[in-house]
């Protein structure tokens, strides 16, 4: 199955772009879908037999913020479909050219800046968080840059990341090993039996439960304890 967009690199000279996303024959593809703005493009593809969510983000380093805040919100809307329907949080693998040059992927952080240009930063730290994502990519893409990411729930099933030169760009080609065949439905159903992925956290409301958090005096509570490893952090 392929599954694609194009984008028209908006405020660029070079016509062209977008997302291609290869899906191997033998994967039953449940649910595709693929947008784009002439700017920030999305590709997405769901397996419910492997119960895998795949996707790829093209965003160019001049696309507008609001360009790539709605191809984030369509992708989380596609993320929180297949949840719903299938009552299991699904393996997610996110990848693509994100064009965040400036973001610390040690600290998954980025520079304080004016809110147009912090803005694509922070709607990535909004779906890593949203989804309990890791960044797998800590070499550089481009340049000294990350530039291309592969964002995941399930960083334990990848036992290497490399990146490697490539004559057909100027970037750099991103490799994964994974730790299992996705093509072996059994170690795929292997991969649910995780305990935390039983939990929908996707239903979670979380708005209660910062509120009761804010309301912890947490230096008054440190002071009453020796270390970090004290009980009474931890006491109900």
């Amino acid at each position: 199955a392929v599954v694609s967009t194009q984008s028209g690199h908006y405020g660029r000279a070079k016509i062209g772009g977008g997302c291609l996303l290869y899906v191997n024959a033998e994967v039953t593809i449940t649910k595709q879908c693929s947008w784009s703005d002439r700017q920030t493009s999305l590709v997405a593809a769901f397996s419910e037999e492997q119960n895998l969510f795949m996707a790829c983000v093209y965003r160019p380093p001049d696309a507008e913020d609001a360009s790539y805040r709605t191809a984030i919100s369509k992708l989380q809307e596609e993320i929180n479909s297949v949840t719903k329907v299938n009552g299991v949080v699904p393996e997610i693998i996110l990848l693509g050219d994100f064009n965040l040059p400036h973001m610390d992927w040690d600290c998954t952080s980025y520079p304080d800046g004016s809110s147009s240009k912090a803005g694509p930063y922070h709607r990535t730290l909004e779906v890593i968080n949203e989804n309990f994502l890791e960044q797998m990519v800590h070499s550089p893409t481009r340049g000294s840059n990350i530039l291309d990411l592969v964002l995941t729930n399930t960083s334990d099933h990848f036992a290497h990341v490399e990146t490697t030169e490539s004559r057909l760009s100027d970037h750099r080609v991103v490799e994964c090993t994974l730790t299992y065949n996705p093509m072996d439905l059994q170690a795929c159903k292997k991969t649910e039996d995780d305990p935390f992925r039983k939990y929908k956290v996707h239903n979670v409301d979380y708005l209660p439960m910062k509120t009761k958090l804010c309301e912890v005096d947490w230096d008054k509570l440190l002071e009453y304890c020796d270390s970090e490893n004290d009980e009474e952090l931890t006491k109900g």
